[in-house]
């Protein structure tokens, strides 16, 4: 049985299914509107703005190797139509009716940002009825339709993440009748959870007996609602498929001109309880995002771009990645003179492009040099509309050779390359609510939003501080002058986009939010963040790779945190790529996998010369869910982060082909 034929024969009505990330969710749902389109259903499919372009290509036009189109259907908007998160929370009562009328099957992607529903009013009679977030009223009017929930994060921060969900497609008493078991359970063990952690953080006091009793409730409900899940939610981890489906050798590719199987070894795996409180149960919490055009990371964007450009280049010439490293890109800031309506750059930013690269390999020569400027243009042409090449950059390139004990080391021949130093990385998940409300800001602002109002530059610096339940997001925005007629139009932009991100907060937290914009402005002398290009590089803020975020796209200093640079460093054997990059996948993969753990904190040390997947020491900090004692959990989460190690070097293909950011 196929991947998408196991996952329709488990639905019956409206599901949910839950997969781990890269199992495969755009597919099975493509091949479930590709059931019921035949069937003659009407379909709906609800996506982020970033995915829409992404899913119709699937749904149209995407093929095999062969040329045969995966699903070949048509979008046309009456027999199936693909539709933006962020237009359809904005639909009106009687629009939403209308798509009510129109369509026999909804399909959700990227589900759980509907996981805060708010205070519902059962049968609004207008706009002014709506209370709590709009999105999920709008879909709840939808819920006798056959609904599909695509996510692979059903659980973020509690079980309110799971019953909010299901409430858009059943109710309690359908859940009691159906399968005779108890919705309240949600209810019940939220509140037994909470009760649980104010006794373990000393704010309430209790009775171990007490406390045992306490626990045992717990997990009565927490059996409960398992039960609800085994009735609404498909649930495919990797764990699953290999007892499904046969495991493969995966070959080594991007390192040799040859393939080769890797053997099976005893890796050193540590997994215990961690000591301190997790972060998201901490009083204070900070966390900062530095967006795609502030200076730092420009130049991360940059050495990255050429990074993979060298990568592909070597690959296509001589078959696999030499030795290069380009993780020394510096910006000087130029000068510029903003205006309402557009000013000047008086003196372009100036890159200095420095590193080492493989210029000739058995006879065949490798234009590093130009390879690297010609990314590099390319790279900012991509991302940053109001900068001219021609006038407002110069660039210069200075690669030199590699030194001779690292390319040794780097070209020796091997299932698995050798670690080109011994150093370390970390990572963690899940994101806690402010680090995913700081990383979102940043990329929607830079992202859907700038392309709908380009006024807003790419240049957005995000820090975002908890203390207790507040959170308060703290915004720089480069507002771009020639989209500015005057102070007024300015105030309004900044209005804007403390809305917006008023709004977007509430996707991901239920905690109060104050949003602050461009807080060092003075209107009264007209001092405000306006600049010619988009980013602050163009008058007097420097940049360099490393500087700004690290590896995962944030700075957390509550968190453990590596200061090695990842962007430009070569994707084959260089730890301070591979080991950052490598265990933030790690740690979104087990939390993904494993059930019960609330927060991990992964850290990789290499040693130089020993395989990248053997680490000297793979060390995993947990934090469990009430109820769940590490031990428990302990060999599966061995296992997990084993399968990962297993698979290091899938990773430097998905860098080279930019699947995978790196900062």
């Amino acid at each position: 049985m196929s991947h998408s034929n196991f996952v329709s024969a488990s639905i019956q009505q409206s599901s949910i299914i839950s997969d781990s990330v890269g199992l495969g969710k755009s597919f099975i749902g493509s091949e479930l509107l590709y059931d019921y389109r035949h069937d003659g259903k009407h379909c709906l499919l609800i996506v982020p703005a970033n995915l829409t372009d992404q899913w119709e290509d699937l749904l149209q036009d995407a093929t095999d190797e062969d040329g045969n189109p995966f699903f070949g259907l048509e979008i046309d908007e009456t027999h199936l139509e693909v539709m933006s998160i962020s237009k359809f929370q904005n639909l009106s009562y009687d629009e939403v009716q209308g798509l009510r009328e129109q369509f026999d099957v909804l399909l959700v992607d990227e589900a759980h940002r509907f996981r805060n529903h708010g205070r519902w009013r059962s049968n609004p009679d207008d706009d002014d009825d709506y209370k709590g977030t709009r999105r999920h009223a709008n879909l709840r009017l939808l819920r006798d339709k056959t609904m599909i929930l695509l996510t692979a994060t059903p659980l973020n921060n509690s079980a309110t993440d799971l019953k909010n969900p299901i409430g858009l497609f059943t109710e309690k008493n359908e859940i009691r009748n159906k399968a005779n078991l108890d919705f309240g359970s949600f209810d019940r063990y939220i509140d037994i959870a909470e009760q649980r952690k104010r006794v373990a953080s000393g704010k309430e006091e209790m009775e171990p007996a007490d406390l045992e009793d306490l626990t045992e409730k717990l997990q009565h409900e927490a059996e409960e609602i398992s039960e609800i899940l085994n009735e609404v939610m498909v649930l495919r981890t990797r764990k699953f498929l290999r007892v499904i489906f046969q495991p493969r050798a995966v070959p080594v590719s991007y390192r040799s001109g040859h393939s080769k199987e890797r053997p099976m070894t005893e890796r050193n795996i540590h997994v215990a309880p961690e000591s301190g409180l997790p972060v998201e149960d901490q009083n204070v919490e900070i966390v900062e995002r530095k967006g795609i055009g502030h200076p730092d990371s420009i130049c991360d964007g940059v050495a990255e771009s050429v990074s993979r450009r060298l990568a592909q280049t070597y690959i296509d010439r001589v078959g696999k990645v030499l030795h290069y490293n380009t993780d020394e890109t510096q910006l000087v800031a130029g000068n510029a003179a903003p205006a309402y309506g557009g000013g000047e750059v008086l003196e372009p930013i100036y890159f200095l492009i420095v590193g080492r690269a493989t210029k000739e390999y058995q006879g065949t020569h490798i234009p590093a040099e130009s390879i690297a400027l010609e990314a590099a243009r390319d790279y900012l042409g991509e991302h940053f509309p109001h900068l001219d090449l021609d006038t407002d950059v110069i660039i210069d390139v200075e690669l030199g050779e590699g030194s001779g004990d690292l390319q040794t080391v780097f070209g020796e021949e091997a299932a698995v390359p050798m670690a080109n130093d011994t150093s370390y990385g970390v990572g963690h998940a899940p994101l806690s609510e402010t680090e995913r409300i700081v990383a979102n800001t940043e990329r929607k602002l830079t992202g859907e939003y700038a392309a709908d109002n380009p006024v807003v530059g790419q240049d957005v610096k995000v820090m975002g501080k908890r203390e207790g339940d507040q959170i308060d997001v703290t915004v720089a925005v480069a507002m771009v002058d020639k989209h500015v007629a005057g102070l007024a139009e300015y105030k309004q932009a900044v209005e804007d986009v403390r809305e917006y991100v008023e709004s977007l907060a509430t996707e991901y937290t239920d905690r109060d939010v104050t949003v602050h914009v461009n807080t060092a402005d003075d209107y009264d002398e007209e001092s405000i963040y306006r600049t010619v290009t988009g980013t602050s590089a163009e008058q007097g803020d420097d940049g360099s790779v490393g500087r700004g975020n690290r590896a995962n796209g944030l700075i957390t200093p509550n968190r453990p945190m590596s200061m090695e640079a990842t962007s430009g460093k070569n994707p084959v054997n260089h730890i301070g790529k591979i080991y950052n990059l490598l265990s933030t996948k790690v740690a979104r993969s087990v939390v993904s996998e494993v059930d019960g753990i609330r927060q991990l904190q992964l850290r990789l040390l290499s040693q130089i010369g020993s395989p990248i997947d053997e680490p000297h020491v793979a060390d995993a900090q947990l934090v469990t869910e009430d109820g769940v004692a590490v031990g428990d959990i302990e060999a599966e989460v061995r296992e997990a982060i084993d399968a990962e190690l297993e698979n290091v070097t899938e990773l430097t293909r998905e860098v080279i082909e930019g699947d995978i950011s790196t900062f």
